[in-house]
């Protein structure tokens, strides 16, 4: 075998072999193979080479040849065996294998060379000859019965097989499954045959197989196409543990299954089984049940192709019966053999005198040189539609429009005719021409590729003016008739496109020129051998003339409604609907015709306030039959108001005298409104300066005249004689007093400078970093003296590492001392107030001033905020002050960028927090 390795000798050695030949290396691939071994498999050379037995072969048969592959490997000698393999080409065959190993000149793995003999036709072995014989002649019995009938109409052929197979291979059951078509996953017919000399009781009833659904392992070997071969149930491996559990509890000690083939799909099974003892198969055995289930895989498929013939034929003939159409079936020479029950009732012929008629006996014998001829053109293959009528057998003539063409029946050449009833349509095509010319709205029938009239009826010559000889055989463009082409070219083209077209408005030129309007209504409809446009004109143009007419009125009233500034609507007060024009959507700040407007609408649309009260005077006025003019709001698109002055009136009423419309406008007076509210509030502005000036000016009054007194008091009693040891020690407190009221009056200076200042914005921050708690803490001392003289704690509250400050220090000592002092003033004796620092995890700091004071309601607090206000009244005040301690420290505080915010409960005292924003704050070294 060295010329293996020049492929040209070792395709020409192979060549030259008459048996099928093949050489497979180690993975088990032809790597070479003669034309004879790819004849035997049913395939071409290079469908084989590169491939394996799994490649080409079931998996069982696949899986045999791989064991015996490998048993020649490990002995090393030459290998001979027989073996069932199934030919594409010629069935169920027995062959014998000779195989050998081959070492190539490379020194690479031995290569498998083998040849294959087919022995299908030598005579048996003597002990296989018996159950062989027996078989064959089963098989042969079988097909020779299976021919007279089918599976679905008798079993028994089937049934007798199984019978025959079991008692000539000795087994104890055999059984038989036929999948369904359309699901192989259900089992459409099972049949079984089981020994009797099995049973202990002869008129016991043998038990039923077991589902092949029942044995997972079994059945997707069977649906894989593969033969489950199974000597010993209980041997069968974990994987098949269901199968082993079920088949040992319904008795089977061995099972041989074949899985029934066709066309490559697996369509049944046919296995035995031993229900007595374990037992192994021959191959002898295995061959001979594999060529049982290609006999029922035969027997099958001729079953299913005769049922199939059988339906269609059924359905044929069903078809052919009820169409109601005439059909006829003629030989070549035109004489009928068959027609259909229409036929004979249309024509009054019984079925049985139809048959044997020639064709042309069912025509005008004037036109039986035009039969003959369709004759003989359908005869030589071509085929025809054309219109002859029929005679009946009582000399009725029938339109019909008649369908030819050649064909087969019954194995011989013929002619296939149907014919149509046309009378239904003789008698509409007479009515459509009397309802066509004597329409009064103007008709046309033109083609459907360039509109060319082909007729039209009176009422078309009189809209257009011109005469029937002008028309017909011209377009409708050559007539000049279209004033718009443009539209009437669309028109045209949806009708050739859709069908159908309806209501498309359209303008026509007549003879003389004048133009009429036209709905235009359109129908493509198939006349004889061309399709045709069917036109219908409703003359509009006096219709059209009013709605010019109509729409430039109401085109003058609509600029003239434009024009206005007012809004204007038309109440339909019986069927609840308001027409409003654009000008009343717009003052709302709405799109015309945004919504629909009714009186529901329009009280949804009112103030609140004002819904009720417009309501009111609005009905009223209507059931009074009077005019009314009311001032209300309406809510805007934005959700703000707008002040409208409606008027209106009721225009109709009905015959009961009850109102049935009434009209009216809207005028915009929002802007009067806003003069209006403007000038009542200037005028309470005015008022409450006034008002403002004069508590001032008494407070500061009170303020300066109460240390001017002391002044002028102390310096007089000082310029009264006396001792002079008492006149020394009066001088020391007077002086005393009268520093006092200085800086009092000083303080009083430097506040109203200081918020005169901020109000001009003319103060300038002095920023620098701030020891917080040193400045709080010397802020505490200042005010501990007049604490202590009013019985009020002092409480100071820090963290043990404040932060520094970034601020002007004088102004925050201002901010604190202005907090405190008012905290001390207002707190009763016995109170408390605290300061306490506070860093915030926004990184802002908050100074906090809590006291248990007399606190002040919402209205106290936002009078508190004015400068030059107190919260109690200037006559009745028990505290010194002019109202700028918390203005002023407001003002401070935005100077800064920071807020100062009161929070404060009447009886229970009062929370001022100054907070600084987190750009002044600087964490503590």
């Amino acid at each position: 075998m060295t010329g293996l390795t020049s492929p040209g000798l070792s395709d020409a050695v192979l060549a030259a072999i008459p048996l099928p030949v093949f050489v497979k290396d180690e993975t088990g691939r032809y790597i070479a193979c003669n034309d004879a071994l790819a004849a035997f498999l049913g395939c071409g050379r290079e469908d084989v080479l590169g491939r394996t037995a799994f490649d080409l072969l079931p998996s069982d048969l696949a899986e045999a040849y791989q064991r015996a592959d490998d048993t020649l490997r490990a002995t090393g000698g030459p290998q001979r065996y027989e073996s069932d393999v199934e030919s594409p080409i010629h069935g169920p065959r027995r062959v014998v294998f000779n195989k050998t190993l081959v070492t190539p000149p490379d020194g690479g793995p031995p290569l498998i060379v083998g040849i294959i003999e087919d022995i299908t036709d030598l005579a048996p072995s003597r002990s296989d000859a018996p159950i062989r014989d027996a078989v064959h002649q089963a098989l042969t019995r079988f097909s020779a019965d299976a021919l007279k009938t089918s599976l679905a109409k008798d079993p028994a052929p089937f049934q007798t097989l199984l019978a025959d197979i079991g008692a000539a291979t000795g087994t104890d059951r055999t059984r038989f499954d036929r999948f369904d078509e359309d699901d192989p996953g259900v089992v459409a017919l099972s049949l079984h045959w089981i020994r009797p000399e099995v049973f202990a009781n002869a008129n016991q009833e043998a038990p039923q197989p077991l589902r092949v659904d029942a044995l997972p392992w079994v059945s997707d070997r069977l649906r894989a196409g593969q033969i489950v071969n199974i000597p010993d149930v209980a041997l069968l491996p974990d994987p098949a543990g269901t199968d082993r559990a079920s088949l040992s509890r319904a008795g089977v000690k061995a099972l041989l299954t074949v899985p029934i083939r066709l066309d490559r799909i697996v369509i049944g099974l046919f296995g035995v089984g031993s229900l007595t003892a374990p037992r192994a198969w021959t191959e002898e055995e295995i061959s001979l049940l594999r060529l049982t289930a290609h006999t029922l895989a035969q027997a099958l498929d001729r079953d299913r192709i005769e049922t199939r013939l059988r339906v269609s034929e059924q359905n044929f003939r069903a078809l052919f019966e009820s169409m109601q159409d005439m059909l006829f079936v003629a030989g070549l020479d035109g004489r009928l053999l068959h027609t259909n029950a229409a036929a004979a009732r249309l024509l009054g012929y019984p079925r049985e005198v139809l048959c044997g008629m020639l064709v042309t006996d069912l025509h005008d014998p004037a036109l039986l040189e035009q039969t003959a001829t369709l004759r003989v053109q359908v005869a030589q293959g071509e085929e025809t539609t054309f219109d002859l009528p029929l005679h009946t057998s009582a000399g009725r003539t029938l339109p019909a429009r008649t369908h030819a063409w050649r064909g087969i029946w019954n194995g011989q050449p013929c002619i296939f005719a149907v014919s149509h009833d046309m009378t239904a349509i003789s008698e509409a095509e007479l009515w459509f021409k009397r309802l066509f010319r004597n329409n009064p709205a103007p008709m046309a029938l033109a083609t459907a590729s360039d509109a060319t009239l082909v007729d039209v009826n009176d009422a078309f010559l009189a809209t257009t003016g011109y005469d029937r000889e002008e028309v017909i055989g011209q377009s409708t463009a050559a007539l000049n008739l279209p004033v718009d082409p443009d539209a009437f070219d669309a028109a045209s083209r949806q009708l050739r496109e859709k069908g159908r077209v309806a209501g498309v408005e359209l303008r026509i030129r007549r003879k003389d020129g004048g133009i009429r309007y036209g709905l235009f209504y359109g129908e493509l409809i198939a006349a004889h051998d061309r399709h045709v446009f069917l036109t219908v004109i409703t003359d509009v143009t006096k219709r059209k003339r009013t709605e010019e007419a109509l729409a430039k009125s109401e085109e003058r009233l609509r600029l003239a409604f434009e024009a206005a500034s007012d809004g204007i609507w038309d109440w339909d007060i019986a069927n609840d609907t308001i027409d409003w024009n654009p000008r009343c959507f717009a003052m709302l700040g709405f799109h015309p015709g945004a919504f629909p407007v009714s009186v529901q609408t329009w009280r949804d649309l009112l103030h609140p306030d004002d819904r009720e009260v417009a309501a009111a005077t609005v009905a009223a006025h209507i059931n009074e039959g009077k005019a009314w003019a009311l001032e209300f709001r309406l809510r805007r698109t934005d959700g703000t108001w707008l002040w409208v002055l409606g008027r209106g009136r009721p225009v109709a009423w009905d015959e009961a005298g009850q109102p049935t419309r009434a009209v009216g406008t809207h005028t915009d007076i929002d802007g009067m409104k806003q003069v209006q509210q403007s000038l009542i509030e200037a005028r309470q502005a005015a008022e409450y300066a006034s008002l403002a000036k004069s508590e001032f000016l008494a407070g500061m009054s009170h303020e300066l005249r109460t240390p001017l007194n002391s002044i002028l008091g102390f310096s007089s009693a000082l310029l009264t004689p006396g001792p002079t040891e008492t006149r020394e020690l009066k001088t020391r407190n007077y002086l005393q007093h009268i520093h006092g009221s200085g800086e009092h009056l000083l303080q009083l200076i430097n506040d109203i400078l200081d918020l005169s200042a901020v109000e001009a914005g003319k103060m300038v921050l002095q920023d620098g970093p701030i020891d917080v708690v040193d400045v709080c803490r010397n802020c505490m001392t200042m005010v501990s003296k007049p604490a202590a003289k009013g019985n009020v704690a002092l409480i100071f509250e820090a963290g043990p590492r404040p932060p520094v400050l970034h601020a002007d220090e004088r102004r925050v000592r201002q901010v604190l001392l202005n907090l405190l002092s008012n905290s001390v003033k207002f707190t009763p004796s016995g109170g408390r107030v605290t300061l306490s620092i506070h860093e915030r995890d926004d990184g802002t700091l908050a100074l906090v001033v809590t006291d248990t004071g007399i606190g002040m309601d919402t209205a106290a607090l936002d009078k508190a905020m004015r400068p030059f206000e107190q919260v109690e009244n200037v006559l009745s005040r028990r505290h010194d002050g002019i109202g700028l301690g918390l203005p002023l420290t407001a003002r401070l505080m935005d100077l800064h960028g920071g807020t100062l915010c009161l929070d404060s409960e009447p009886g229970t005292g009062t929370t001022a927090t100054a907070t600084f924003p987190a750009a002044r704050v600087r964490p503590a070294d």
